[in-house]
């Protein structure tokens, strides 16, 4: 489905988009933004704990057309071994693409990233999130 960039949905919708993360489907969720009662998450299957790189890849859009100029904000909760860690990176800070989030110490049992909605600009977008495991 297409973004509705007038009127963002008030919950996580499916998108598609050639800028989102995959090798065959690049697909992605985007919603309104808000207080941050709307979150999306991510769960990895790691095989075991140990000190893990976590990225987010962001689709970036050009919206210059738009009324609505204040660029969104990421509200990550990052899960890991010492509890959770609640980042916030604005868009001026991130690139299209693979960001650096943190490096983290991550049981399999705690591997789970969230996004919530809550941002200063008019839409959010959830793409994907990577572990790299630390050697």
């Amino acid at each position: 489905s297409g973004i509705h960039f007038w009127n963002p949905p008030s919950e996580w919708k499916p998108v598609l988009r050639s800028g989102f993360y995959g090798k065959y489907v690049r697909s992605g969720m985007y919603t309104k933004t808000g207080e941050g009662d709307r979150i999306t998450r991510w769960n990895a299957d790691l095989s075991e704990g140990s000190y893990y790189d976590v990225y987010c890849n962001i689709l970036k859009l050009n919206l210059q057309w738009s009324r609505q100029k204040r660029k969104p904000n990421y509200n990550f909760k990052i899960y890991h071994d010492d509890g959770v860690d609640e980042i916030t990176l604005s868009d001026e800070e991130l690139d299209a693409g693979w960001n650096y989030i943190g490096t983290f110490y991550i049981s399999p049992e705690n591997a789970k990233v969230e996004l919530t909605n809550k941002s200063v600009g008019n839409m959010i977008f959830a793409d994907a999130i990577k572990w790299v495991k630390n050697n």
